[in-house]
């Protein structure tokens, strides 16, 4: 979308680079915040970026607002033409597991946790079935973040608002597309495991009406993602014991980043025949 500035009050502009939270968005208002900072532009008092916006407070004696609001859409029409490169670095984080302090501050606070006797390592390893902490400690550890899943979708594809992870915000551009895949046709979501459509950078064409026909059609897919441990809800193999998110595992494949379809009837594609798999906006939306 094209950016829009609005004034606030007779010191501030407010920019709005896009409606919803994306990369694409948050670059350009860095991209333009630090034009703004580096030509130290006289009168320019403050400037606060944001995820997808930004806002440029300013001292109008020294400056006129309309002369102000003119570099500044200068900017942005050079942020548009401009190749987006970003540096990165490699940077190791060791991860301890079971230490001392961290361990002693959260049996401190254990009386609203699933297990107030033990220790949240524990604890996961007992609902994945795990023979107990090294166990977990090594499948935590060993599992690649990046994972892909060949099955069907089953259950009724929806709408997740509010998530921690999109800062609580709710309406249809923050919202994710949650949906359950399991190895038959014919299972139930109890038998599934839950992959999350995040709406940062969700193509358009990944819609809710494209995910039930998939589970209408029972047509066979194949979803790579994120491996992401989700300790909010509980794996529940028996039929009836969480209704509001039913599972086999704690596990999900959160966020998606790519989802394909069996182009042929009745399933049975290999994964590792990349003729015989279609992107998901290639099918008809009912």
């Amino acid at each position: 979308m094209q950016t829009r500035f609005s004034f606030g009050g007779d010191e501030h502009i407010f920019a709005e680079v896009d409606d919803a939270m994306s990369l694409e968005a948050f670059f350009k208002s860095l991209f333009i915040t630090n034009a703004v900072r580096d030509a130290k532009i006289k009168g320019v008092a403050e400037i606060c970026p944001a995820n997808a916006s930004y806002q440029v407070k300013f001292d109008p004696d020294r400056i006129k607002p309309d002369d102000l609001l003119t570099e500044l859409k200068r900017m942005d029409t050079a942020a548009e033409k401009s190749e987006p490169v970003i540096a990165t670095r490699i940077i190791e984080i060791p991860v301890l597991y079971n230490d001392p302090w961290t361990h002693e501050t959260l049996m401190r606070f254990r009386e609203r946790h699933q297990d107030p006797n033990g220790t949240d390592l524990e604890y996961a390893a007992r609902i994945n079935n795990l023979d107990g902490v090294d166990s977990f400690i090594k499948a935590h550890s060993s599992a690649p973040w990046f994972v892909s899943m060949v099955g069907f979708v089953v259950g009724r594809p929806s709408v997740n608002p509010g998530e921690s992870a999109n800062c609580y915000l709710t309406g249809a551009p923050n919202n994710d597309f949650e949906f359950t895949i399991a190895a038959a046709a014919d299972a139930t979501p109890y038998e599934g495991i839950v992959g999350e459509m995040i709406p940062q950078n969700r193509p358009k064409t990944w819609t809710l009406g494209r995910l039930k026909k998939l589970e209408t059609d029972r047509r066979q897919v194949m979803v790579v993602g994120q491996l992401m441990f989700d300790t909010r809800h509980l794996p529940n193999p028996k039929r009836g014991t969480n209704h509001e998110s039913p599972r086999v595992s704690t596990w999900e494949i959160h966020p998606v980043t790519t989802f394909l379809v069996c182009q042929q009837p009745g399933g049975a594609c290999d994964p590792r025949r990349d003729e015989q798999w279609q992107p998901l906006e290639s099918m008809v939306e009912r």
